[in-house]
């Protein structure tokens, strides 16, 4: 059974209807928390999601945590943090993995502590006690999977990401797609959604690492100078020509830089800028229909042969055959 909740709350507690109750033959299950009854889960003031966060959106998939093979999702969840947002556990029923997409904050897991900021990922479980606070300054807007089965302590360590670790990921917008992904497939209550919940799932812890996932105090300074090039280089790829002009503008040694895109995973500083320069040149061909050679002028390539080139071996089409192609 697949059941979606949208609670709309303040800071006074708010009891769950009958309708978010999720029972198993031994235990009720709610916000990680078991309860032995489902008076005793009624009753419980310990609901951090019910009287901390504003207008979350939860969708819970299996709540019935258990020993299983394979791979299960139980709840998937986006909240906004408010500024007295406190959660402290001992535990959790299962494994979890957040994502902080805005604000600021600082978890503590199993004892050693992390600062929470856009982009850090997080995962806690069973015997790991942890404790959730936010800046109340810059209260964090962030998500979270629980899961559980065979499959997932394998997955979170081939991953790189065991229990009680925190990372810090250079491309949060992918993640945070993935997590939109999880919930709109969660709501949708088809036979195949948690099948499917499973598989963004196992993506999305992959994705943690490949797309730059590193432990929090090696990462500080060179994710930052890394976000700051790829920064540079979105606003301004158009007036960019060679390596070094990127190095030079960026005060930094052309060796570096393509040691530190290579370290984070990424192709070379020069090959980032042309696929950059290649997909706007395509958009201005195709849906502005401006011609090759204002084209090339406008991406800073003074030679229209040398674009057209440079196009070809990125599309395997010259920017004539290109456009052919998509306005037939």
């Amino acid at each position: 059974m697949i059941l979606q909740s949208t609670l709309r709350t303040a800071n006074t507690p708010v009891y769950i209807s009958k309708k978010a109750l999720f029972w198993n033959r031994q235990t009720y299950l709610f916000d990680g928390y078991f309860f032995p009854t489902k008076w005793a889960m009624i009753k419980s003031r310990q609901l951090p999601l019910s009287t901390n966060v504003s207008e979350p959106n939860y969708c819970f998939i299996d709540t019935r945590i258990r020993e299983v093979k394979g791979l299960k999702v139980a709840s998937i969840g986006r909240e906004q943090c408010n500024p007295n947002y406190h959660v402290h556990r001992r535990g959790y029923s299962c494994l979890c993995l957040e994502l902080v997409a805005k604000g600021s904050g600082k978890v503590t897991l199993g004892g050693k502590s992390f600062p929470l900021r856009p982009g850090m990922v997080f995962t806690y479980g069973p015997n790991v006690a942890h404790d959730i606070t936010t800046l109340p300054e810059q209260p964090m807007l962030k998500y979270f999977v629980s899961f559980f089965g065979s499959e997932s302590l394998p997955l979170l360590h081939r991953a790189g990401l065991p229990v009680g670790k925190a990372v810090q990921t250079l491309e949060m917008d992918r993640l945070r797609a993935l997590f939109d992904n999880l919930l709109e497939e969660g709501s949708r209550h088809q036979a195949q959604s948690a099948e499917i919940c499973a598989s963004y799932l196992r993506i999305l812890i992959l994705k943690s690492t490949v797309i730059g996932g590193s432990s929090v105090q090696p990462v500080a300074s060179s994710a930052i100078t890394f976000r700051r090039c790829l920064k540079f280089i979105d606003e301004h790829y158009a007036e960019l020509r060679t390596l070094k002009g990127i190095a030079d503008r960026l005060h930094l040694r052309p060796p570096y830089l393509c040691r530190l895109f290579r370290q984070m995973g990424y192709p070379s500083p020069f090959l980032y800028l042309t696929r950059k320069k290649m997909a706007r040149a395509a958009e201005t061909l195709v849906l502005e229909r401006k011609g090759v050679k204002e084209t090339a002028l406008a991406l800073g390539y003074q030679d229209p042969y040398h674009f057209s080139r440079v196009f070809k071996a990125h599309f395997g089409l010259s920017p004539t055959q290109f456009v052919a192609a998509k306005l037939r």
